[in-house]
């Protein structure tokens, strides 16, 4: 799947490039700050080179600033690293939700965890804006919340279906 308006080195990257079954974690009990250092955690190897403390501090002071919940039970924690080409996502699945301070007072259970290029921010805020309405659908998110495995939560993701776009 491409994602559209987003173009780096004049290629258009697939979604795939971003998420691997690998960057995809399951939770049951952990808490706000547990699944970010693990989702964190789950991106180490392609961010090696970058300073991995540093990142991650950085995650909790914008979630710190303001809640990245977006309601809908779907949190997506983001940031811009400079020195990274692409963007890279790890994906949290909290089979019973947890609190992320949500406006509409919902347990969180999908975390979409992005980090990104410093690049220009339309194509920074387009990149977002697509996944964000990719996780709104009703029909993904249930999909992917009754997933049994990492491999099968790639899948359901990455089907190309016009009816979660």
């Amino acid at each position: 799947m491409v994602i559209p308006g987003f173009k780096m080195n004049k290629l258009e990257s697939p979604l795939e490039t971003f998420l691997t079954p690998e960057t995809i974690v399951y939770f049951e009990d952990e808490d706000q700050k547990e699944v970010i250092e693990q989702l964190f955690g789950s991106l180490r190897n392609p961010l090696s080179g970058l300073d991995h403390h540093d990142i991650k501090q950085k995650i909790f002071e914008r979630e710190n600033l303001s809640s990245t919940c977006i309601g809908s039970e779907i949190a997506i924690p983001h940031l811009k690293v400079s020195g990274l080409e692409q963007f890279y996502l790890a994906l949290g699945i909290h089979k019973e939700g947890i609190d992320w301070g949500a406006i509409d007072g919902m347990a969180v259970r999908l975390i979409l965890l992005i980090l990104g290029p410093d690049v220009d921010p339309i194509h920074y805020l387009n990149f977002l804006s697509n996944l964000t309405r990719r996780l709104k659908n009703h029909k993904l998110k249930e999909k992917l919340l009754g997933s049994y495995n990492a491999q099968e939560a790639y899948q359901i993701f990455m089907t190309e279906d016009e009816s979660w776009i």
